[in-house]
């Protein structure tokens, strides 16, 4: 995982150091992809992990370099990829994909949740179970529209109220043009679920 900055969204971005945030053998854990950068009392986090377990770590006051590797947590096991951990309310929720991603329409990837009151875990399905014994709740699975939707690539809210989920699945039937991007509307019940 490397890091870049940049005066501008659109960059352009200028490697920290030589990029290099942490490699999978520095901090310990195996396929260290798909990192979310959160911030959350005054502190910056890293989360991260691709079927491996789902890490976090803590970040230097500027953002670019890991304040002690040693200090790594784990908030879900090792079924879950692509995290995405939006605050609602009292709650985090931890949105993450299990299955297969890139098999067209073989693919077997989900979108899935769990929340908790605290940043660094434990989340829970819904009904009570640790994402750390790799137990979820179902958000998004295919249909007869599409396959294989997940990797929650961003959660936004509207000026109406309304909240959005960016997600990649295949068109059923169309999947050699590859994975497309889709936006949908997260519904929330009555109890923040």
């Amino acid at each position: 995982i490397g890091v870049g900055t940049s005066k501008s969204p659109e960059g352009p971005f200028d490697l920290v150091g030589d990029g290099k945030l942490f490699t999978s053998k520095e901090i310990g854990v195996i396929n260290s992809i798909d990192p979310f950068y959160i911030e959350e009392d005054g502190k910056k986090y890293l989360i991260w992990g691709s079927f491996h377990g789902i890490y976090g770590v803590e970040l230097t006051k500027e953002g670019t370099k890991v304040k002690n590797m040693n200090n790594k947590f784990q908030i879900a096991g090792s079924k879950f990829e692509g995290s995405y951990i939006y605050k609602r309310n009292d709650y985090y929720y931890l949105f993450v994909s299990i299955g297969s991603c890139c098999d067209g329409d073989n693919s077997t990837y989900q979108a899935v949740v769990g929340r908790s009151k605290n940043l660094k875990g434990p989340y829970l399905s819904q009904k009570g179970e640790s994402m750390l014994d790799n137990k979820y709740t179902v958000i998004l699975s295919g249909n007869q529209k599409f396959v294989g939707p997940g990797h929650d690539s961003r959660i936004v809210l509207d000026k109406n109220g309304k909240t959005w989920m960016q997600y990649h699945a295949y068109l059923r039937g169309n999947s050699k043009i590859g994975r497309v991007v889709w936006l949908d509307e997260v519904k929330w019940t009555n109890d923040n679920w």
